[in-house]
């Protein structure tokens, strides 16, 4: 995922409109006012450089899609090359790292914003609805835990990147 905010405006001839269908509210480049010359030159750069292997770039401004590109890349699987993949907003996508850095943004939004007090709180107190999973060691996990990836949890690193349970 690139988080690049100067990358700000795309050009019509640099890739599709949004999907006017998406869950977002779009709006035109115009409409945002952005300069479309900083993320044509990325998107030339990367389709220029298939190795760099970028799935995708959105960029919302305000709320709303402004630009939205999807690529072919690889898939991988702990270092294998499953097959090419043609990504889209419909692909199911398997992103591992990128989740934890984004969560821990999000969750640094949240504490800001005071909308959570601090991060040893426990997990359940955020998501009771999930309270039929609960054990005793489940119980004590903090976000804390989750971010540090410290919470004891088993995965199933096997699991292939298009399961429906990735």
């Amino acid at each position: 995922m690139l988080l690049l905010p100067s990358l700000v405006g795309v050009a019509a001839s640099c890739g599709p409109a949004p999907d006017a269908s998406s869950e977002f509210r779009t709006a035109s480049l115009e409409e945002a006012g952005l300069d479309p010359t900083i993320l044509c030159s990325l998107d030339e750069r990367l389709n220029a450089r298939p190795e760099a292997n970028v799935h995708a770039v959105v960029v919302l401004w305000n709320g709303r899609l402004v630009f939205e590109t999807y690529r072919k890349g690889d898939g991988w699987k702990w270092g294998t090359q499953l097959r090419e993949v043609s990504y889209s907003p419909s692909r199911i996508h398997d992103t591992r790292s990128v989740s934890k850095s984004v969560v821990s943004l999000l969750l640094g939004v949240a504490l800001d914003r005071k909308l959570i007090a601090y991060v040893d709180e426990h997990v359940f107190t955020y998501f009771p609805e999930y309270g039929d999973i609960k054990t005793p060691e489940k119980d004590v996990m903090t976000l804390r835990d989750l971010l540090t990836m410290s919470a004891g949890l088993r995965a199933n690193e096997d699991v292939d990147w298009y399961s429906p349970i990735a």
